[in-house]
């Protein structure tokens, strides 16, 4: 797309046909900085596996996201994300994830996301930020009414990811599976709690939807974001693994600021892990 042009629904609008219904576990449209054939394009592949061109295994910042539950969800009038111009992706790639665990015969899926944009350029660019705790980490032991993980996005991540000016978090999604209760996001300068940043005391897996902050916040270089994650494992007799490759969609929660250097921001264990982007991101004004 040569003309530059603001997406202003940031979850897109869902279309997932009855049929996919219960099947399609979520989607997620990731954009690609590094050069990527055009032979590619209109082309299906099964995700992370040796038929993946290796050049798609880079399309790891995400665009837009959508989990079950999830209905459309805009920006604030003065904001977009930003596609066409200069430093933005150049290729995108449609990830679709699929749990069939009564193990359905003969679905012909055709979800997808409907998205809406205006060449009516906004003030301010929207980014995606995403932090949490890698699932590929991740063991539930048995029994546990209230088990808890924390990932930690620490100092050092956000000191190299945001301007000195900070960023504006105006919106954020939880996300967790299925033995996901209760979903806490929250905010520190030093030892000082700024305040939350995204909470659930009563998460539901059927209910995953986009949500703005009632105020919002101004995160600056240096802070740190934590997220603590309880699972109720009382129903399973034996450990929960989860043994698939990690992606930024998998992570516990995300929030949407209006700068964007990282694409993620993970505790895997005792250590956060940085993945900056391969090119330099714009900055812009934060939103007032």
């Amino acid at each position: 797309m040569s003309l530059v042009t603001h997406l202003i629904s940031s979850q897109f609008g869902p279309v997932i046909p009855p049929e996919s219904k219960g099947v399609v576990h979520h989607i997620i449209l990731y954009g690609c900085y590094a050069p990527v054939n055009e032979s590619l394009h209109g082309v299906g592949y099964t995700c992370y596996t040796n038929s993946m061109p290796p050049e798609l295994f880079d399309c790891r910042h995400p665009i837009a996201v959508w989990a079950v539950g999830g209905d459309d969800f805009y920006y604030p009038d003065n904001v977009g994300l930003s596609i066409g111009g200069p430093g933005d992706p150049t290729f995108a790639i449609l990830e679709t994830h699929y749990n069939n665990p009564e193990n359905k015969a003969g679905i012909i899926d055709n979800s997808g996301l409907r998205i809406w944009y205006t060449s009516e350029l906004r003030q301010y660019d929207a980014g995606l930020v995403e932090t949490g705790a890698a699932v590929a980490t991740l063991i539930v032991p048995p029994q546990q009414p209230a088990f808890q993980v924390r990932g930690i996005c620490a100092a050092n991540c956000s000191q190299d990811a945001f301007p000195p000016t900070g960023v504006k978090a105006f919106a954020y999604m939880l996300h967790a599976h299925q033995l996901g209760r209760k979903l806490q996001m929250s905010h520190y300068r030093g030892s000082q709690f700024i305040g939350e940043l995204g909470r659930d005391d009563q998460y539901d897996f059927n209910y995953q939807q986009s949500r703005l902050l009632t105020e919002e916040t101004t995160i600056m270089p240096g802070d740190t974001i934590v997220l603590d994650c309880i699972y109720d494992s009382t129903s399973r007799p034996k450990p929960t693994f989860v043994r698939h490759r990690p992606r930024p969609s998998q992570l516990s929660s995300s929030y949407r600021v209006d700068w964007l250097l990282t694409r993620r921001c993970v505790s895997r264990g005792s250590t956060t892990i940085l993945e900056p982007r391969s090119l330099s991101a714009k900055a812009s004004s934060s939103l007032t």
